[in-house]
């Protein structure tokens, strides 16, 4: 009898048997299926989160590098207006103490509204403190004359002195330095100076300007404020300027070894040895820009932390940078590790799991990979705003100088539409010529050069020409595209700087017209000043004038052990001269003896003046009594000389002089001018007594 029911038990076995293979192909398909779409996730989830850390950092470095770069221009501008005022030229060519509180007064104004300088300062040629003025954050004040310092031992001011008309020394950024010592608490420093010179071109010293390098430094602090990133500040040689750790900074100065590319000189080497770029290391990624602050016409040098050390050398253009370092450790790239996704790990550990997580994973992942697309479109079109909506225009060349963007300002500036602009030649297009009208020939050009070279080019004016032939000024600025270590072409931002050079021109104006006021105001005060000091009649010096110039000569005597002799000159018989030819005859005769003794005086230094009535006195600087005599002889002799008629007298029949001569002695240096004034009257009247027209001495007491 047939066993019937086999055949539906081996069936419902098969197909049970079937089922499980089945299943378990099932659930080994689709577990590799979840296990490659998981990984395949976490690594797309990874790139895009470590390509935005990348791009993030690139960017906070660069907008870091640029405030450093506007930080110098402001300072460079106003060092150059500070230089060029007019107080500045009158107390230099003057020296007098009224343009000097002027002077300090404009410091002091200027230290307070620009709140960017802890010290404004001009130092003369030996490198004393003149004028300074101090701004403690609150309110600017000017230093008293008796606390002003030396700093002829500074290095930055024998960097500085050295200068030519217009440059400017910028000095590196450390600490200041004050009596001697390194001012506490720290107080970050850079110097920018230029000499200064009189109107008569002699260089009379140099003008400082001590900016707040806490202001740099907490500018770029707060460019990477909210990161997750260490950022720091290097210089030159690889130590901190700005550290997350503030026991690291400042080493240069305090003697400390330690360095940056001491501790990690793997990534200091690759740092040290381009301009830009990023570096992943076992210690993290490092994204770094190397910042060239200095502009056209500025230089600087390596400086020194001691107080009465020189700089070692000066430093070229290329060699006085910074290093901007953004440094996000391992623990940053969690999401790059398994145990980093918690998510799939549950996904992963048991195939009925497997199954129910599979839609909810691919949905998530669909998600995911939807919202990094919103957010790099959403990044994308925020760029492209910017760059619409940027005030200074924008365009990019590539390798061979052809344009392949531009921003609406660019367009609107140059009178081109974008696709008159697209794919054409830059320099050839709207940067042929110079104002002048000669050509500007491309090989020349230093905007297209910088995809040869590499670096970054900027200047103050450059020249376009628009689409209509009229020309435009610009300050422009190219920087080069890097991929995969070359250059691929340049990113060109430029802005009009016709208002600007419209200002420059009526401040220069201003500048002659106020030149020519000051002048006029100068002859006016000299003729004032001439009018006060001479006598009405004879054009000599007056009383007042006399007593001034022997009290001065008196003391400068005195002071330095030299000697001084005083002539006093009385006209012998005037009264009867001037009964017999008048008051007017009288005056006449008056005018005629001063004409004769003021010929007959020599030396510049010599004064001749109207002491008063028919008297008159000489001073006579830098001479004894012997070399005295002999001048009031050749006086004495002059005037009778001249034969001038005299009235009846029994005496003479020309006019003749009398003359008194008294000389400083040692034992009277500490006595006052009158008592050579009474010595020489006394002489005087010993040559009248004597019987008139003689020369006599005496001696003070």
């Amino acid at each position: 009898m047939p066993n019937t029911l086999a055949p539906p038990a081996i069936k419902i076995a098969a197909l049970y048997r079937a089922a499980v293979r089945e299943f378990i192909f099932i659930f080994a398909a689709g577990a590799l299926l979840i296990v490659a779409v998981a990984l395949g996730a976490i690594r797309l989830d990874s790139r895009t989160q470590t390509a935005r850390m990348e791009t993030r950092d690139a960017m906070q470095v660069e907008l870091a590098s640029k405030l450093i770069g506007h930080d110098f221009e402001t300072a460079a501008s106003d060092l150059r207006m500070l230089a060029k005022t007019p107080d500045m030229l009158d107390f230099i060519t003057s020296e007098k103490a009224s343009d000097r509180d002027r002077l300090a007064e404009n410091f002091r104004v200027f230290a307070g509204e620009a709140k960017l300088y802890d010290q404004v300062l001009f130092l003369d040629a030996k490198g004393m403190e003149v004028v300074r003025a101090n701004y403690d954050n609150r309110a600017a004040v000017i230093v008293p004359h008796g606390q002003l310092q030396d700093k002829s031992g500074r290095y930055f001011f024998r960097d500085a002195f050295k200068l030519a008309a217009g440059q400017i020394y910028v000095s590196p950024l450390d600490l200041n330095i004050e009596h001697e010592r390194i001012e506490l608490p720290y107080k970050p420093m850079i110097r920018f100076g230029t000499p200064v010179f009189d109107r008569r071109g002699q260089k009379k010293g140099v003008i400082l300007l001590n900016y707040f390098g806490s202001a740099l430094l907490d500018n770029f602090k707060e460019t990477f404020k909210g990161g997750d990133q260490r950022t720091m500040l290097l210089n030159r040689d690889g130590y901190w300027l700005s550290s997350p750790n503030p026991g690291d900074e400042w080493g240069f100065m305090l003697g400390n070894p330690r360095t940056f590319g001491k501790g990690l000189p793997k990534e200091w080497k690759a740092i040290s040895s381009a301009d830009h770029g990023s570096i992943r290391t076992g210690n993290g990624l490092f994204t770094f820009m190397t910042v060239y602050p200095l502009l056209p016409g500025q230089s600087s040098a390596t400086g020194s932390p001691l107080p009465r050390e020189p700089s070692t050398r000066p430093l070229e253009h290329n060699e006085y940078y910074w290093k901007i370092v953004s440094h996000r450790p391992p623990a940053s790239f969690s999401h790059e590790r398994l145990n980093g996704h918690p998510v799939v790990l549950a996904i992963l550990t048991g195939s009925l799991l497997l199954w129910f997580l599979l839609s909810g994973y691919l949905a998530l992942s669909r998600a995911s990979r939807k919202r990094w697309q919103a957010t790099l479109a959403e990044s994308e079109n925020r760029l492209r705003e910017i760059s619409v909506t940027l005030a200074e225009g924008v365009y990019v060349i590539d390798e061979n100088g052809r344009v392949v963007f531009t921003n609406p300002e660019a367009q609107k500036e140059l009178g081109y539409s974008g696709a008159e602009l697209l794919g054409q030649n830059a320099h050839a297009l709207f940067h042929y010529q110079k104002p002048d009208g000669t050509p500007y020939p491309e090989e020349a050009c230093e905007i297209g050069r910088v995809v040869l070279s590499g670096q970054t080019y900027r200047a103050v004016e450059e020249t376009f020409w628009r689409k209509d032939g009229t020309l435009l000024p610009v300050a422009v600025s190219s920087s080069p595209i890097m991929r995969d270590g070359q250059v691929a072409g340049s990113v060109v931002a430029f802005h009009d700087i016709t208002g600007r050079k419209l200002a420059q021109q009526m401040l220069k104006q201003s500048h002659i017209e106020t030149e020519r006021i000051n002048t006029r105001l100068r002859e006016v005060n000299s003729e004032l000043e001439h009018i006060s000091q001479s006598d009405w009649l004879t054009g000599v010096a007056n009383r007042r004038h006399l007593d001034a110039y022997l009290e001065k000569e008196w003391r400068s005597a005195a002071r330095a052990g030299r000697s001084l002799s005083l002539i006093m000159i009385d006209i012998d018989h005037f009264k009867a001269y001037n009964d017999h030819y008048g008051h007017q005859g009288g005056d006449d005769c008056l005018k005629v003896v001063a004409g004769a003794l003021s010929s007959t005086l020599g030396r510049p230094d010599d004064l001749l003046a109207r002491y008063g009535g028919e008297e008159f006195a000489v001073v006579l600087p830098d001479t004894p009594l012997e070399g005295a005599l002999h001048i009031a002889e050749s006086l004495r002799s002059g005037v009778e000389a001249m034969n001038i008629p005299h009235a009846k007298s029994s005496v003479s029949k020309q006019v003749t002089v009398s003359l008194g001569v008294a000389a400083m002695v040692p034992d009277v240096r500490d006595a006052i001018p009158a008592v050579l004034v009474a010595a020489a009257d006394k002489a005087l009247y010993q040559a009248k007594a004597q019987g008139r027209n003689r020369v006599c001495a005496s001696e003070p007491d």
